[in-house]
């Protein structure tokens, strides 16, 4: 167990850390000494968006967020910072103007933790920043899955000349080779920000895309189901991501893009209940968008993501029901 927890009656208290919990650097002899097997990590960037900045203080407002809400998740009996001896590593290293070395740093700091058995759960940022623990995973694995909650196909080659941005995030996950597109599945897509090439490199290559219209003939939690089976079959495990966008704008207007029809809450709390039982290697949460996010929904929403999936990814294991 961390050496700190806070106690229930602190639930609002001014903590700068998620949940309050250590601050404990991944290449620290302490993290070491402390073996958490689940860690948070900020990526403080917004340099490769597309659209709204202002998401590269999404991490602040998520760990923010957590201080109203408990380490302990009642749908699943499951205390989150006893079970994963969880820490918070604080934020990986930002080089200004420069994706690449911004990427290839996180990326590092990602791979450190996970070859120390962690789970990393690291909080964005713009969808650009899923491409650093994609590289990580990519050193360590030599197949895995790819869950994508987001209303964009983000398939985009290059944007303006940038291969690193917000709208590619998925191609360069299949550059990997470590990715393959028949495991990989993008959940919620819509609206009028997917270019016709992004859809033709979807068909190309074979990925499944779980828009509106297959939600809402199939129900949530079987869509759910069917993209654990894409990401797990024959792989060793999968790397879940999952944009704020991917929401409807009505619950989140505090992320970069806001893209109305999209599914509630509710309902992505429905299949990450189904997904986070499966093999899961590391996830993030990105697009939180404090400058627009004027009574803090998106974040305290992103917050209770990150301890659901560790909540029901726990139970899974005690259960022996892992997927």
């Amino acid at each position: 167990m961390a050496k700190y927890k806070r106690e229930d009656t602190a639930v609002l208290s001014n903590v700068f850390t998620f949940l309050g919990t250590p601050f404990v650097p991944v290449d620290s002899p302490e993290f070491k000494k402390l073996k958490p097997r689940a860690c948070l990590l900020g990526m403080t960037w917004d340099g490769s968006t597309v659209t709204r900045t202002g998401s590269a203080q999404g991490p602040a407002a998520v760990r923010g967020a957590s201080a109203s809400y408990l380490s302990y998740y009642d749908d699943y009996d499951v205390d989150v910072v006893e079970a994963y001896n969880l820490v918070d590593a604080g934020d990986c290293p930002i080089v200004p103007g420069n994706a690449a070395k911004t990427l290839e740093a996180s990326c590092q700091k990602i791979l450190t933790a996970r070859r120390q058995g962690c789970l990393p759960v690291v909080m964005g940022g713009d969808h650009s920043i899923t491409i650093a623990p994609i590289w990580a995973m990519a050193k360590q694995y030599k197949k895995l899955g790819f869950i994508h909650f987001d209303s964009h196909l983000d398939t985009a080659d290059v944007v303006g000349g940038e291969k690193l941005s917000n709208w590619g995030t998925v191609r360069r996950a299949v550059d990997t080779g470590v990715f393959h597109p028949r495991n990989m599945a993008s959940i919620g897509i819509r609206g009028a920000l997917n270019p016709k090439f992004q859809r033709d490199y979807v068909k190309e290559k074979g990925i499944t895309i779980f828009g509106i219209p297959e939600i809402e003939e199939l129900g949530i939690r079987e869509v759910a189901r069917k993209a654990l089976e894409i990401a797990g079959n024959g792989t060793e495990g999968f790397y879940l991501t999952v944009d704020m966008d991917s929401l409807d704008a009505a619950c989140v207007p505090g992320t970069s893009c806001p893209t109305p029809g999209g599914i509630t809450s509710r309902e992505l709390f429905a299949a990450l209940d189904v997904i986070a039982r499966g093999s899961l290697v590391g996830f993030d949460v990105v697009e939180v968008n404090p400058a627009y996010d004027h009574a803090g929904v998106v974040a305290f929403t992103a917050a209770q993501i990150i301890l659901l999936v560790l909540a029901a990814h726990e139970q899974a294991r005690k259960s022996g029901t892992k997927k």
